[in-house]
């Protein structure tokens, strides 16, 4: 059962939500009563007596990535990934005004110190945009010799705008004359390379106009004299790109943040006398910070760090005041690995250490006691998340440390073994479905192991192209045994698992074979080689049939869940080839039984219903068909189809659902096809499932958000 969060500004039928969405932008009301944070589901407002939420503010369509509340406090203004920027009333939360005209996501946005005019930069475009904030009416376009836009900032006696620059430049215009005064060089090349300029990522001006800071790749904030544009004073400290900077109100404090880079990692927020430069304060915390804002009382600083934490802090202390994390279930970070029930979830902390979510409680506790973040982050081959792998009885982590894996006890939070021998990196680990076996494929060879012992059953030497070329180790049902390439790409050994010894030799494959599937019973063995599809006798070794593809593409292949059929459709490199027609073979006489033809466009997904009876296939004509696996015979058409999006099916094999990039999620009956009723998210759907008791849909986003939703009344 999925724990509920917090109700406040669900969507329409959600029942709850588990976390608050990732967090881009943050920023004080100028009497401090409030704290806008910007994120991907809307602009969140807090009570800053109490750090709790008053509401959320709808009405993008997609991130909200900026947000600056006027100098007057009585508008509010954000800038989102959907191209449009909207003005809201804080205190009535009403949408004043939706201003349109960018062509792409809007990055930033400032407000001059009157209050009448906003400016804003949209990703890609080579100007800044000036907005009259009582008409809401664009009154012009400020070009320069930009290459890309990166910060922005307005003068508090809105006369002047800045514009960071990828360059390392910052460009300084007149409001009144719509002209640049000038172009501020100083910054310089990222220590990383000499090819990588220093971009100018943040800016601020003083609260008396007189002094503007910069902050750069080059992993130092200069401060220039506004009047002169002359370079005042450069402040050093920070060991990776500054981020982010934020004078105080009171114009005595400069407060700066850092991102980790590839040549370094600085975690520190750092205060600064804004008059002198000197160092004044390091907060060590673990932060990564990539906005900062003070409040009005100069007391306290919020930041949104690298992992979507938000975190008060006490100016004067260095003291953490508020975590605003732990009210925020899900984070920016995403998992590098969910346990296979979904569970539990395990994140990368900052300071290199691990800990675990209970996804059900919220609960968190340290994990992989010993592991440093370092150690594993960054596999040879490997996305991280393809690092860990579980046994299937979920006791067992193997998780892949460059040229070596680690067996770590799950139960009991304890390292097993560390299997060692391979000489390159690893491309692969797999267990055997009874987890009795682990094989891992590198660089050079495929080793088979005991993962009880940890000791090596065999080593296997294929083409040394294998992994490219060829296919990647799979085992049977049963585990007895393991099928794997050959120094001769175009045939497939199979081996005993016990012994290690090989069993079969799969030969006659006219090309390299580039992939091997077992049946679910293990009786049938299908080998894939281009165009030709062979179907092999697991316990004889003998060949049963040979299948050849349309126009030579490549057969995307599945067994049925009983192992009586074999479903193919021809699948194409490329998206705009392939076929419509799918293929069904008996496997036991290896004859073709049928082939489906409905579909008018290529085909792009095929799966079962739980029940296994029948076959659900997706097509780029953006219908889904329901056949009937005895008889061919098409049962139904679900239309409104989304070639890409996440399905489930209920426990009762009544109810279908179906997601998109259009933030939809549909669900049809399966009875009669026709479409039950549809929800809409805060974001388009990434991941879907039904409770064990069908009456609750949880629906994950890009968001970061779960939704649940409430599915008693639809079946009434």
């Amino acid at each position: 059962m999925v724990k509920a969060g917090n109700k406040i500004g669900l969507p329409e039928n959600a029942i709850s939500r588990i976390g608050n969405g990732i967090a881009y932008d943050i920023t004080y009301s100028p009497d401090g009563k409030q704290l806008a944070l910007a994120a991907s589901i809307g602009i969140w407002l807090y009570d800053t007596d109490t750090y709790k939420p008053l509401s959320l503010l709808t009405g993008h369509t997609d991130s909200v990535r900026s947000v600056k509340y006027a100098a007057d406090g009585k508008i509010l203004a954000s800038g989102s990934s959907d191209g449009t920027i909207r003005i809201w009333d804080p205190q009535t939360t009403k949408n004043i005004a939706v201003l349109t005209g960018h062509q792409n996501r809007v990055t930033h946005i400032a407000i001059s110190g009157d209050s009448q005019t906003l400016a804003s930069v949209g990703a890609d475009e080579k100007f800044v945009r000036l907005w009259n904030l009582n008409t809401h009416k664009p009154i012009a376009d400020l070009k320069g010799k930009f290459n890309a836009i990166r910060s922005l900032a307005y003068s508090p006696d809105s006369d002047i705008i800045a514009a960071g620059d990828f360059d390392g430049t910052v460009t300084l215009f007149s409001t009144k004359k719509k002209k640049r005064i000038t172009t501020l060089v100083g910054h310089n090349l990222a220590p990383s390379d000499i090819t990588e300029p220093g971009s100018v990522l943040t800016l601020a001006f003083s609260p008396d106009g007189e002094t503007l800071a910069s902050g750069s790749r080059d992993m130092t904030i200069r401060l220039w004299d506004t009047k002169t544009t002359y370079h005042k004073v450069t402040l050093t400290g920070h060991s990776g790109s500054v981020t982010t900077l934020v004078f105080s109100p009171d114009g005595k404090t400069i407060a700066s943040g850092a991102s980790d880079t590839h040549w370094s990692a600085d975690s520190s927020i750092r205060l600064w006398d804004a008059k002198t430069g000197k160092h004044l304060r390091t907060i060590v915390k673990p932060a990564f910070a990539r906005t900062l804002a003070f409040s009005s009382n100069n007391e306290t600083l919020a930041s949104i760090n690298r992992s979507n934490a938000i975190h008060i802090w006490n100016t004067n202390t260095g003291d953490l005041k508020v975590d605003l994390t732990k009210q925020r279930v899900k984070s920016k970070s995403k998992p590098i690995s969910v346990f296979p029930d979904g569970k539990k979830e395990i994140y990368a902390n900052d300071d290199g250490t691990y800990t675990l979510l209970d996804v059900e409680t919220g609960h968190k506790k340290p994990f992989l006691k010993g592991f440093h973040f370092s150690t594993i982050l960054f596999n040879s081959r490997s996305p991280l998340r393809q690092v860990f792998k579980y046994s299937p009885d979920g006791k067992t982590l193997a998780i892949q440390d460059g040229k070596s894996v680690r067996l770590w006890d799950i139960e009991t939070d304890s390292h097993k073994a560390t299997l060692l021998g391979h000489l390159k990196g690893i491309l692969s680990i797999r267990f055997s479905p009874n987890g009795q076996f682990l094989s891992t494929a590198g660089g050079e060879t495929i080793r088979l192991w005991n993962t009880q012992t940890g000791e090596q059953i065999a080593t296997y030497t294929p083409d040394h192209r294998y992994h490219a070329h060829g296919f990647l180790p799979i085992f049977s049902p049963d585990s007895n045994l393991l099928a794997t390439p050959t120094k001769d790409l175009n045939m497939v050994q199979i081996w005993n698992t016990d012994t290690g010894h090989p069993q079969f030799l799969f030969m006659g494959h006219r090309w390299n074979v580039r992939s091997v599937i077992f049946s679910p019973d293990g009786d049938n063995i299908v080998s894939n080689c281009s165009a030709i599809t062979s179907l092999w006798d697991a316990k004889t070794g003998r060949l049963k049939a040979s299948f050849i593809s349309p126009e030579r593409l490549r057969f995307s292949l599945r067994f049925t869940p009983d192992g009586s059929a074999l479903v193919g459709y021809a699948k194409a490199p490329y998206e705009d080839r392939g076929d419509n027609r799918i293929w069904i073979w008996d496997t036991q006489t290896g004859q073709q039984k049928f082939i489906l033809k409905e579909h008018k466009g290529r085909i792009t997904r095929t799966l079962f219903t739980p029940n296994g009876k029948t076959l659900v296939s997706g097509s780029a004509d953006g219908t889904m068909r329901f056949w009937d696996l005895e008889t061919g015979e098409l049962i139904t058409t679900l239309k409104e189809y989304d070639p890409a999006s996440p399905i489930a099916f209920s426990p009762d094999r009544q109810t279908f659902a179906s997601g998109g990039e259009n933030a939809k999620i549909l669900l049809w009956d399966l009875n009669t096809g026709k479409l039950k009723t549809t929800f809409t998210a805060y974001n388009p759907v990434r991941r879907i499932s039904f409770e064990e008791d069908g009456k609750t849909l949880i629906t994950s986003g890009t968001d970061g958000t779960t939704l649940l939703w409430d599915l008693k009344e639809i079946d009434k």
